[in-house]
């Protein structure tokens, strides 16, 4: 590995403000797009203050090359409000990850109002946050389910990132961060025990899933997984049943963050969001079950950070992305025969952003936030007409929205709130699950 030097830029800037406050502002990292011209990406805890153990992924464009820092807060007993923090730093090359430097320093330090920024080859200058509201806001349209229940208590588990249900729409699978290790969980769609289905290694930090069209596999996008090539990314199938997740080979270093499986000549074929092995940018993908075979969908422009995926029989794919409207707000793409197209934007999408179709693809789902506040919704799209509405029935008590899927046979739907916090009892089945995130299934 050759060593290299990056130059170090620290800017000052005074707040006025309470310390706790200035601390909030600058840690919400759903405004480092707007503060920061060259990140073109957040994920992980976006939409509330930094917490002890929390973790944040940032991706920047610096010229030809993307960057992907991943922060955390020491785990020593310390307040993550003292300024502590791990930053691991990547400079994301043409096939290959090359560590710059891993360190331990004061990230964002606060004292008396006065914030310190230190960052690496970038430059960063601190505006009023504001965000982007559509002029008409859609119409509620909850009369679309009479069912929206809370079916997994945050017991074992913490900030659910995704969630599905079996072809049958008996069983919700979903990952999450677990008590001890993250992984993959699954609770009856009717309520009741969850239970783990593979925790741990070689899971880092396991993001979008999908069911197979049998329902006897489940394949799992973990975009921080180490590859033995030192690349990042992976996806995994696990059994459904349990049992150790296996990598799928072609798809080691592409970073993958939404899934989604389809059936192609009687086959399943595994559709994914993430960046291009080859170089690095952001593209929807799609590999067969044996991971031979790597097919690029769409990449690069108009894409920025693609995590949603949802795909008709005919092979038509609508994709959620975080980033694409600019200022921190997404935009839906529809690929097809190779052309992107436009058919939403300018919305706070959920994060991880989810996408699903009705069972006779006439509707899309998206996984959102309202436009003015820290509040869960699902925005509907109208395949046809392209008119819009927003669903937020029961879940807009909830300050996290995560993935979003269908049963592959029946009009039922998972849904993951990804707020991240306290593992607890989440009470009755119809109030949000506050401040630990839960998993919920939906029905027309």
């Amino acid at each position: 590995m050759q060593n290299q030097v990056m130059s170090s830029i620290v800017n000052k800037i005074e707040i006025n403000g309470p310390l706790a406050d200035v601390f909030d502002l600058v840690t919400t990292t759903r405004y480092w797009p707007q503060w920061h011209p060259a990140t073109i990406g957040v994920s992980g805890v976006t939409e509330r203050p930094f917490r002890l153990g929390d973790q944040v992924q940032e991706r920047a464009q610096i010229g030809v090359q993307a960057c992907l820092w991943v922060s955390g807060p020491k785990r020593n007993g310390q307040s993550s409000r003292k300024g502590s923090t791990t930053l691991n730093r990547y400079i994301q090359t043409k096939k290959e990850f090359i560590i710059m430097q891993r360190f331990r320093h004061l990230f964002i330090i606060v004292l008396g109002g006065i914030a310190v920024f230190a960052l690496a080859a970038c430059q960063l200058t601190i505006q009023p946050p504001t965000t982007a509201v559509a002029d008409q806001t859609p119409p509620l349209r909850n009369e679309l389910l009479s069912r929206v229940d809370l079916v997994g208590f945050p017991e074992l588990f913490t900030a659910p990132q995704d969630a599905t249900p079996d072809p049958d729409g008996q069983i919700v699978y979903f990952t999450a961060a677990g008590l001890d290790s993250p992984g993959l969980f699954r609770v009856p769609a009717a309520g009741g025990e969850t239970t783990a289905v593979a925790t741990g290694a070689p899971f880092v930090a396991p993001q979008g899933l999908a069911s197979s069209m049998d329902g006897t596999q489940i394949y799992v996008a973990d975009p921080e997984a180490a590859n033995a090539d030192g690349s990042l990314g992976q996806l995994f199938v696990v059994p459904a049943a349990g049992g150790e997740p296996m990598p799928l080979a072609g798809a080691a270093g592409s970073a993958p963050r939404g899934v989604e499986v389809s059936s192609e000549n009687g086959a399943d074929v595994i559709y994914f969001s993430g960046l291009d092995p080859a170089d690095g940018q952001p593209a929807v993908m799609k590999i067969d079950a044996t991971g031979s075979e790597l097919s690029i969908i769409a990449k690069d422009t108009p894409l920025v950070d693609p995590v949603g995926l949802a795909v008709t029989k005919a092979g038509v794919v609508y994709v959620a992305d975080q980033m694409a409207s600019g200022n921190g707000l997404g935009s839906v793409f529809q690929i097809e025969n190779g052309t992107v197209t436009t058919i939403a934007d300018q919305f706070r999408t959920g994060n991880p952003v989810g996408a699903t179709l009705t069972l006779d693809e006439s509707v899309l789902l998206v996984s959102a936030m309202a436009p003015d506040r820290d509040s869960a919704q699902v925005l509907v799209i109208e395949l046809a007409s392209g008119q819009q509405g927003i669903i937020n029935k029961v879940i807009e008590a909830n300050p996290g929205s995560g993935g979003v899927h269908r049963a592959h046979n029946v009009n039922v739907f998972a849904w993951a709130d990804s707020t991240a916090g306290n593992p607890r009892r989440g009470g009755n089945n119809n109030r949000g699950s506050g401040e630990s995130g839960g998993v919920y299934a939906l029905e027309p």
